[in-house]
């Protein structure tokens, strides 16, 4: 008998199973805990759910969420029956269901059927979070009878707080038929429907919903095709958001005037995520002169892809007078030495940033120089991400410098640099030599080779309390 287990690092609460012969008191002691019930597959389980079932006097309190795999896609009903009898105790904590809509799934329709039947029966009143999910590489439209399953479901969860649709590629008739199935839903707070070629047509159709939930705070819409026509019929909804995730949707110039007055207009707007769309330099220069006047804004994650710099001296410019924003977070810009100098200067009279991310800003060492004196200068920061640049060695001393007495900094990133031995070396005397507060250093991939390893080994020995990251070296 061969049972697998295995602790993600990422997720220590978090439990992976290959689960094909696991004995009955082994799948008993996982399902009394279930908080997360993630069901790729169920195949192979037999009788061993039945018999937990019967029985409540197992529990391992720290496994939560549990994923289940199986490489035989196959799945019965009567398996489901069985996964949905034990997971539904009246003492189990469930409360966020995964489904994974594979193919082979949708041939077996009436598994979902029983699973909705088993959770509406024990713990309707319970389950707060429904994913439902599909892998990427499959672009087949879901089955019609598979939306109208879960459009009939979800009204039942009558706790239902997120609702998270990802990569399903339904069409205009199902997403609206399961907008309709949120429609008044007044526990719902989050609603998730990434990656579902949403064009501004379905989008219109749904917003109806989207403003029927009183409590809805947090809307994602990435990986569609919103455009700027997508954007119009949004405003009414995303004025009264707290989270807001449009990255990947086409959004041009027109689009973000639209979300500019959106940021002006709104006391609850606390995250906007606008990574890979089309606005140019005016589309930034709107976005910037509404975060200058906006109070609620505490996260702006963006893409800048062009290397013109009034754009980037007007986000300076809202940067500097911003009296909320947090956290600044671009990616993917071609503004180089010259423009991080210009939101350096920005960053020096900023009081409210913790964290600031140029991750493939192409940053070369003069930026890194510019970047480390702002450091200086800013006594809020507490985390640097400088991912994916070419500061080199000496632009890693720089930073290194910066550091120096600084005991707000706590995060440090510069994997993927190349700041070889000389920058490892520079960092490892500061902080050995120097008072910091440090807590976390990534130098992965970086060229370190055995000196620089050796040095950023000191750092260990001496400051216990640094994590530190040296892979791909």
């Amino acid at each position: 008998m061969e049972n697998k287990q295995k602790m993600d690092n990422d997720n220590p609460g978090s439990l992976s199973l290959s689960l094909s012969r696991l004995a009955t008191v082994e799948v008993q002691l996982i399902m009394h805990s279930l908080q997360t019930l993630d069901l790729l597959s169920l195949a192979s389980c037999g009788s061993f759910f039945r018999q937990a079932a019967s029985r409540d006097n197992f529990a391992w309190k720290h496994v939560s969420p549990v994923k289940i795999f199986n490489k035989d896609m196959s799945m019965t009903t009567e398996r489901i029956r069985q996964l949905g009898i034990l997971s539904m105790q009246p003492t189990s904590p469930l409360k966020h269901i995964r489904l994974n809509i594979h193919t082979e799934h949708e041939k077996r329709h009436a598994c979902w059927v029983d699973l909705y039947k088993t959770v509406d029966e024990f713990c309707s009143d319970r389950v707060s979070i429904l994913d439902v999910y599909r892998p990427c590489k499959l672009n087949t439209i879901v089955h019609s009878d598979v939306a109208k399953t879960i459009a009939s479901f979800v009204p039942r969860l009558r706790n239902l707080e997120c609702f998270h649709l990802q990569s399903t590629h339904m069409d205009t008739g199902n997403l609206i038929m399961l907008s309709k199935a949120i429609y008044q839903h007044k526990t719902i707070t989050s609603i998730k429907l990434s990656n579902n070629l949403i064009d501004s047509q379905t989008i219109t159709a749904l917003t109806e919903s989207f403003e029927s939930c009183p409590n809805l705070t947090s809307i994602t819409l990435s990986g569609n095709f919103l455009y700027d026509s997508g954007i119009l019929p949004l405003v009414p909804v995303l004025t009264r958001m707290t989270h807001v995730y449009l990255d990947s949707n086409r959004i041009g110039n027109i689009g973000m005037a639209y979300l500019s007055d959106v940021i002006k207009q709104s006391t609850s707007l606390k995250t906007i995520h606008l990574r890979w769309n089309s606005f140019s330099d005016e589309g930034v220069i709107k976005l910037a002169d509404a975060i200058k006047n906006n109070t609620s804004l505490t996260e702006l994650d963006m893409c800048l892809h062009h290397k013109e710099y009034d754009c980037i001296s007007a986000l300076a410019d809202a940067i500097k007078y911003t009296k909320s924003l947090k956290k600044l977070i671009i990616c993917k810009s071609g503004m180089g030495d010259k423009g991080i100098k210009i939101l350096a200067n920005g960053i020096k009279s900023n009081r409210t940033l913790t964290n600031i991310a140029f991750n493939l800003c192409q940053i070369e060492e003069e930026g890194a120089k510019e970047l480390a004196d702002a450091i200086k200068e800013n006594s809020s920061l507490t985390s640097i991400d400088l991912e994916s640049n070419t500061i080199k060695g000496n632009g890693a001393s720089f930073i290194a410098d910066a550091l120096k007495g600084n005991v707000s900094i706590k995060h440090l990133n510069l994997a993927w640099n190349d700041i070889g031995v000389k920058g490892a070396c520079a960092l490892a005397n500061v902080i050995n030599c120097h008072i910091t507060g440090l807590t976390s250093l990534n130098v992965c991939c970086n060229n370190l080779s055995s000196g620089g390893l050796s040095a950023l080994g000191s750092i260990k020995e001496n400051n216990k309390h640094i994590t530190l990251y040296v892979g791909g070296n």
